[in-house]
């Protein structure tokens, strides 16, 4: 097998392996938002507080960016008062506290609720899976051109 994918050929198969990975992410985050969809219920709602978190970057020069999650007040149709975090965030700010926003939330689980019209719960799924097709497309372009299906038949 090691004659067949050799050190040149590394980089093409994790290209393919990644994609197909990102792929697969993209296509489950999508089906698990489109079924909360289906289920949700739309609201008003007020901002009552923002939580910043930190995500890290992955150099060792320490970067990184906040990530701003608004702090969802709101009344679920069985009458509970909700106070939760939104499933979506970002840098900037969409929204600032004392706003007024809509709210979809899981009557079911109220606790997940987005705010707004929750559309980066649609468009990063998809984004993951056209960067990764064209990542894992070009890995097994590049492992085809190399000849590698033929160096497996011929090993079979």
């Amino acid at each position: 097998m090691n004659d067949i994918l050799g050190p040149a050929l590394f980089a093409p198969l994790m290209f393919a392996v990644v994609g197909t990975l990102f792929v697969l992410h993209g296509i489950r985050a999508l089906v698990e938002f489109l079924s909360f969809r289906r289920r949700a219920v739309r609201c008003e709602g007020l901002v009552a507080d923002m939580r910043k978190v930190w995500h890290s970057g992955r150099g060792s020069n320490n970067s990184g960016h906040y990530i701003h999650y608004p702090v969802l007040a709101f009344r679920a149709t069985d009458g509970r008062e909700v106070q939760t975090v939104a499933k979506n965030g970002s840098n900037p700010p969409m929204h600032r506290v004392g706003d007024n926003v809509g709210v979809l939330y899981d009557p079911r689980d109220p606790a997940r609720a987005y705010a707004g019209r929750a559309v980066s719960a649609r468009v990063l799924p998809v984004l993951f899976v056209v960067a990764g097709g064209a990542f894992a497309v070009g890995g097994v372009t590049m492992l085809l051109r190399a000849g590698v299906v033929e160096r497996l038949i011929g090993a079979l």
